[in-house]
């Protein structure tokens, strides 16, 4: 029992962590291209 409780509270942290990564990963590549814009860098 308490193994199950662990790997599903792992499965839950996992979670949180992936989404609050794909989160900051979003808001710096919209951060980014933002810089890039207002200093007329081109790739």
């Amino acid at each position: 029992m308490a193994a199950q409780i662990g790997g599903k509270l792992a499965q839950l942290g996992q979670g949180l962590i992936n989404g609050a990564a794909k989160k900051l990963a979003d808001e710096f590549l919209a951060n980014f291209a933002k810089t890039i814009q207002v200093r007329g860098w081109t790739f």
